[in-house]
């Protein structure tokens, strides 16, 4: 073999060579790519299974009905219940635990002697069903 032939095989080998490392840095870069998807998507499922089992547990929060259910018993108990002015609801004014829940807040009204005044109040009730009962109206100025 001449030395001419020699170069154009060894080119030629390196030239072969140079393509199958490209061809496996190409490889191991798709197989990295597609390993970081499953990895990914594990991850994606994993915390969408855990967000569905939090969502089947969680109980409907009746604070706002309780808070207009309360502003209800407070006007039963006020002497002119036309000229009460209550603030905006605040989920702050509200506690409950299980059916139990316990609205404290204040009312702006006239008293029997047509002045507006503010009283402070704490309504405790239970939800049963749609219903509210064992409803306890504490007033004071």
């Amino acid at each position: 073999m001449t030395n001419n032939q020699e170069n154009t095989n060894n080119l030629a080998n390196e030239n072969t060579s140079s393509t199958n490392n490209g061809t496996t840095e190409q490889v191991h870069y798709s197989i990295g790519r597609i390993v970081f998807v499953i990895i990914f998507l594990f991850f994606a499922i994993w915390g969408l299974v855990d967000k569905i089992s939090d969502i089947s547990h969680y109980e409907k929060d009746y604070s706002q009905e309780a808070y207009t259910a309360a502003k209800f018993y407070v006007n039963k108990q006020l002497k002119a219940p036309a000229t009460a002015d209550y603030p905006m609801y605040d989920k702050n004014f509200i506690t409950h635990h299980n059916d139990s829940y316990t609205v404290s807040s204040y009312v702006d009204a006239e008293n029997s002697f047509g002045v507006k005044g503010r009283l402070y109040y704490t309504v405790t009730m239970e939800r049963d069903g749609k219903d509210w009962t064992n409803v306890n109206v504490n007033l004071r100025e």
